[in-house]
């Protein structure tokens, strides 16, 4: 069966409110965001070995992926750049292509470590490749959404507050923020 592969700005995607896109597979076409394109192939391979199964089956395959993966590193955690400290905790971007390789072939945006055990304690990641803007919104998301998980509530719970608080931030953090910016520009100077 063929598949087509189109491309996406998926931070437009985002800031309308489809915040995990990355990929989407429908009617034989893979929609995937612009800055993964070069990955476009070994998304869709991805995407078709689950495709169709209800989420306990998704989660319980990918678990088993993972463990297989986790087996063949030869380090527990994923490499993390770019890392800032605030306090106990470190925020950092990841290589996104390898961790998809290396460690999940489901990673997204971003993550923390009660989610993922290949990414550091007390760490709080998000995909290198994702637009700049988008790197301290997708760390709110993961800081609070392990902060909520620290207090007992379950992965789902947890991640659609964090989602709600994403899309808050995204609003008040991107756009306001862009627009404050364009209104604020100098007036162009005659004769230039």
């Amino acid at each position: 069966m063929l598949y087509s592969i189109e491309t996406s700005d998926g931070f437009s995607r985002r800031n309308r409110g489809e915040r995990d896109f990355l990929v989407e597979l429908k009617d034989h076409t893979l929609n995937v965001d612009s800055r993964l394109r070069n990955e476009a192939q070994a998304l869709l391979a991805t995407e078709l070995r689950y495709q169709g199964l209800c989420k306990e089956e998704f989660r319980a395959k990918r678990r088993l992926e993972v463990a297989d993966l986790r087996s063949k590193r030869t380090s527990p955690y994923i490499p993390v750049a770019d890392k800032q400290t605030l306090g106990p905790f470190t925020f950092g971007t990841v290589n996104g292509k390898r961790t998809r390789k290396e460690a999940d072939p489901h990673f997204a945006q971003g993550g923390q470590p009660k989610v993922y055990d290949y990414i550091p304690p007390r760490t709080f990641v998000a995909e290198e490749a994702l637009d700049p803007q988008e790197i301290p919104v997708t760390w709110l998301h993961e800081f609070s959404e392990y902060l909520f998980m620290s207090l007992l509530l379950p992965y789902d719970p947890a991640h659609f507050i964090a989602d709600k608080l994403e899309g808050l931030a995204r609003k008040v953090l991107i756009n306001f923020a862009w627009r404050d910016i364009r209104e604020h520009q100098p007036a162009p100077v005659k004769g230039d």
